[in-house]
């Protein structure tokens, strides 16, 4: 091999993604991490952008009066701040650890919305079976990356896909990238704490670099889309990545979305949403 050969491995050794690297909890069930995920979602927190942007987007998929389906709910930040901000409509929230659901129940009573939520413990890969009412959309947000191999993957777009089939749902689902290098996981959450001035939560920032870490490439993401038969709207910008289609039936357009947001916390979703190929919502 000359130097021009080496030259080429070599680089092409550096661009190759780190392998995936599932995480150990597949069910996040302990006190300490569920609080920790639960606080970066508040206004101001490292989640709240992503929180925001997907708030706004997916009430612009939903039209008045509606239920919605948040697969792998988690302590519920995208539901409430989605049925705060819009009381015309109802979620039901899935997720398969009991703690995370326990802060869900919590979230929603804070923000006066219990009345409107319905709470399951469940697998998300059966939530077709679950189901007792028709849903305008199903949401997934920063979750996907917990399917422990890429068959439970496919297993639960399935049934997104199910869903969709029977409901016509529109379909909204964000999610982590895994980082080309593996020390890149671990230089995120620090480029944060610089760019922000703020320090992170120890059990969050290990959550994060594990996410990162146990992320579905995009490639390996729109694989999966493909052979649950899922066709979907792609695209992905700094180390996220969306996946989307609206309802298959004509709908009015729905009310717009009012929920809470500081201004620094608008900006930084609305600088992820133009990355991500998202123009002004008219």
């Amino acid at each position: 091999m000359n130097a021009r050969q080496h030259r080429e491995t070599e680089i092409n050794e550096k661009l190759k993604t780190a392998p995936r690297v599932p995480e150990t909890d597949i069910v996040m069930d302990s006190e300490e991490p569920v609080r920790a995920f639960h606080a970066a979602g508040e206004v101001g927190g490292p989640l709240y952008p992503i929180y925001h942007f997907s708030a706004t987007r997916l009430s612009a998929l939903l039209p008045s009066g509606a239920c919605f389906l948040d697969l792998f709910c988690g302590s519920g930040r995208l539901l409430t701040y989605l049925l705060a901000g819009r009381p015309d409509l109802s979620a039901i929230g899935i997720d398969l650890s009991g703690e995370m659901l326990r802060r869900a129940k919590e979230n929603a009573v804070k923000a006066q919305v219990l009345d409107r939520v319905t709470l399951v413990q469940a697998d998300a890969a059966l939530a077709d079976r679950v189901l007792e009412q028709p849903v305008a959309a199903i949401a997934s947000l920063s979750a996907l990356h917990h399917c422990p191999s890429s068959d439970i993957l496919r297993d639960v777009l399935r049934a997104v896909q199910r869903i969709r089939d029977r409901d016509g749902s529109a379909v909204w689902l964000f999610d982590l990238v895994r980082p080309p290098h593996a020390s890149t996981a671990n230089l995120i959450p620090s480029s944060y704490e610089l760019s922000t001035g703020l320090q992170l939560d120890p059990f969050f920032r290990e959550d994060w670099i594990n996410s990162l870490r146990a992320g579905w490439t995009f490639e390996e993401m729109r694989d999966a889309l493909k052979t649950s038969e899922l066709d979907l709207i792609s695209s992905e910008a700094n180390f996220s990545q969306v996946h989307w289609c609206p309802s298959s039936s004509v709908t009015p357009p729905p009310p717009d979305w009012n929920g809470p947001g500081r201004e620094g916390d608008v900006r930084r979703a609305d600088k992820l949403a133009s990355e991500l190929g998202f123009g002004p919502l008219e």
